[in-house]
């Protein structure tokens, strides 16, 4: 596949081998090359995205003050077929490791411009939950007794979206979903 670049009205081909990730309204953007390596690329400047010390990073999403969020692998640990995965904020250079609330992985789906970032995580197999990660703390997302299941994107005003699990009453598929938006502990269906 190929990638474009829409600037100024016109439409040009993205030339450099690979593919461009995601991008933010300041002409920043993440770029995949060939082999799978991440930069960030602003003004024409490249900057790998490291790992946090496994073999890959995977990118998800990029305010428009460059900040870049994802999942990272991490180190090989006995007992651990890969080392897990870890929710990331990378900028200017600097690598994070936002943690997994005690969860075995995690990884980090969407930031605003204030610097929130939303994500999932997973304690053992099954159980999957979503967290925001604000002022240097991450938190777990829970409204009504009940775990925000899947998170999809947070607004620069703190909304959150996202789905809830099994709320229908009756259902009778296995898991039923419900597209919530979560703002300040309320919910809104």
């Amino acid at each position: 596949f190929k990638s474009y670049l829409f600037e100024n009205g016109s439409e040009k081909e993205y030339t450099t081998p690979g593919y461009i990730q995601t991008n933010n309204k300041k002409g920043d953007w993440v770029q995949v090359d060939g082999a799978g390596r991440v930069y960030f690329e602003s003004k024409g400047k490249k900057t790998r995205i490291p790992t946090l010390g496994g073999n890959s990073v995977s990118v998800a999403d990029m305010n428009d003050a460059g900040q870049v969020v994802g999942s990272s692998s991490m180190p090989y640990k006995a007992g651990d077929d890969d080392g897990g995965s870890r929710a990331f904020l990378w900028q200017n250079g600097v690598m994070k490791n936002l943690g997994a609330l005690g969860g075995s992985w995690s990884r980090a789906i969407s930031i605003n411009n204030k610097g929130q970032v939303v994500g999932a995580y997973t304690i053992g197999e099954k159980d999957h939950k979503t967290f925001i990660y604000e002022n240097g703390v991450m938190k777990r997302i829970t409204a009504e007794g009940k775990d925000l299941y899947d998170v999809t994107d947070i607004t620069d005003s703190g909304l959150i979206l996202g789905k809830f699990k099994d709320l229908i009453p009756n259902c009778e598929n296995k898991y039923c979903f419900t597209d919530v938006l979560f703002l300040d502990g309320k919910v809104d269906f």
